[in-house]
């Protein structure tokens, strides 16, 4: 018995080891949990059990545990994306891993210790060589997994499913994974949203901008310490101390707040820009054409590149074909715009420029008194232009706040302070970035220029994708077996597919919608490589 078990475990930690090949070492040197027992069941399966004070918690049934796992997964319907609380007989797995629309799992375990114990008599191998597995042990690693595998224009719809016995047994660790799981979730839910509303804009976006990109100077900001200005009411407060200040520091504002500043005195060093919404054109437009550098995400509006002339620098977000350029074609500071807000993506900037220090100023994330911004910005202004004796700016205002979807009122020091869900998550993010920044030192990305002209980038990157073999049902399955630098492509066309599903009301095939980017994608890099001027 010996020698079969440590053959299991070894067949277990190899097929581990191809993807995850830490993890598997760390179950190796693992001392097997002796909490755990094993059971034969009627079918012939091993069932693990677990030993409690209160006696012992079989994990499957003792009948056909095959059988009851395929009851449980017809219960949660047909993901595409399963997260398992519990490995247990790897019996959910297996039925998942069989089924046509499984994209992908996460199987999320306590420690290696248990997973030592159940790797060292069950032979799980099919499950954990299986390209589309990922394990994990604690909490740490939850969001960035999901992050990095859930991909919902090929996934489709995420579930989870609990190995109920062990759930229940270990619920204060189980309830701390469903809840880094369920914000994992939510945030690929909701840059999904973001990908189906913006996909093709950003696409258009980038190669648009890539000619001022491939001339744009490096980004050369230099201070130890950068004022962070947003656009919140606050920002009145703090504008005097902003044009008197003597700390040698820069302030990098954010295109919303730009106003602002302009209409007390005050002279930005650095604008930052990251939207594509109506909005914060107006915000920006209004400014003029400040003689200032202006940071633009790759996928910025090329209007307002343009406006910026040769004050235009750039960095690279999240955006996957902005990454991909990068990568490939030019380096740029790399620049977090996960929080979903200007003011948390200016934050980034600066550290990337090398400051070692921060300060935000007007990042409210409410609306203390229900007023929605600063003095001096865009909706002043519009409101001011079209209020009435019936209807003042004031009422105007009030009106814009109350009608908030969302909206809750916040504990404040004086006064009546309005927030919402999503401006709290917002607020969160900015906070856990500014503590981890916090006494780092400041870890600048050289840049370089490009190495090839934009033209002969843009060109192999069609060649590329063009070259990309036909996506096929089921897409887990097709993805899987692709190469990285494959993948890769397609990940540079995943927003657009998100904006093609929503169109189709998201009824579209999905491998279909894939083809259907890629193709989209072509037909607007052949068109820039055909009718953009040619150089003399």
């Amino acid at each position: 018995m010996p020698d079969e078990q440590s053959a299991v475990l070894a067949g277990n930690l190899a097929a581990l080891a191809s993807s995850n090949p830490s993890l598997a070492a760390l179950i190796a040197k693992s001392v097997p949990s002796a909490a755990f027992l094993f059971r034969r069941a009627r079918d012939g399966s091993m069932v693990p059990s677990v030993r409690t004070r209160s006696g012992e918690i079989r994990l499957h049934s003792l009948i056909d545990p095959r059988k009851e796992a395929q009851r449980l997964l017809q219960s949660i319907g047909a993901p595409g994306y399963l997260a398992c609380f519990g490995m247990g007989g790897g019996f959910s797995a297996e039925a998942f891993l069989r089924q046509r629309q499984a994209a992908g799992l996460l199987i999320i375990e306590k420690d290696a210790s248990i997973l030592r114990a159940l790797l060292g008599n069950l032979d799980l191998s099919t499950v954990l060589k299986d390209q589309r597995t990922q394990l994990t042990v604690g909490t740490g690693e939850i969001r960035s997994i999901v992050r990095s595998r859930y991909l919902p224009a090929v996934c489709g719809d995420f579930s989870s499913l609990p190995l109920r016995p062990w759930f229940e047994a270990e619920e204060d660790f189980f309830g701390r994974a469903a809840h880094e799981l369920s914000r994992a979730a939510d945030e690929a839910r909701a840059d999904y949203a973001v990908q189906a509303r913006f996909g093709k804009r950003w696409f258009a976006n980038t190669i648009l901008n890539l000619p001022a990109a491939q001339t744009a100077s490096l980004a050369r900001v230099h201070g130890q310490l950068a004022h962070v200005t947003a656009a919140g009411p606050s920002l009145e407060d703090d504008l005097e101390e902003l044009a008197e200040r003597d700390d040698g520091g820069i302030i990098v504002a954010t295109d919303t707040s730009l106003p602002a500043l302009q209409r007390f005195g005050v002279t930005p060093d650095v604008v930052v820009s990251i939207d594509c919404q109506l909005y914060t054109y107006h915000h920006f437009l209004m400014s003029g054409s400040p003689k200032v550098i202006q940071f633009f995400d790759l996928a910025s509006p090329p209007f307002l590149v343009r406006r910026a002339e040769t004050r235009a620098r750039f960095f690279t977000s999240a955006h996957p074909l902005s990454r991909y350029a990068a990568a490939r074609w030019r380096r740029f500071p790399v620049v977090d715009t996960t929080g979903g807000n200007v003011t948390h993506a200016a934050v980034s900037l600066a550290r990337a420029l090398g400051v070692s220090s921060v300060r935000v100023h007007g990042a409210d994330f409410s609306y203390p008194g229900a007023k929605p911004y600063a003095r001096g910005t865009y909706l002043y202004d519009f409101f001011q232009e079209h209020q009435q004796r019936c209807l003042p700016l004031e009422s105007s205002l009030v009106t814009l706040v109350l009608g908030s979807a969302g909206l809750t009122r916040v504990p404040a020091d004086s006064g009546v302070r309005f927030s919402t869900l999503t401006l709290l998550d917002y607020q969160e993010r900015l906070k856990n970035l500014i503590e981890d920044i916090s006494g780092s030192e400041a870890d600048p990305i050289e840049e370089s220029p490009a190495q090839i002209s934009w033209q002969e980038f843009l060109a192999g990157y069609a060649e590329s994708i063009r070259a990309l073999p036909l996506p096929s049902s089921p897409l887990g399955g097709y993805f899987s077996g692709l190469p990285g630098e494959q993948r890769g492509l397609w990940a540079t066309l995943l927003p657009i597919t998100a904006r093609i599903l929503r169109e189709a009301g998201g009824k579209a095939d999905r491998a279909e919608s894939l083809d259907a980017a890629r193709l989209w994608a072509l037909e607007r890099v052949d068109r820039m490589l055909t009718d953009w001027p040619q150089e003399p």
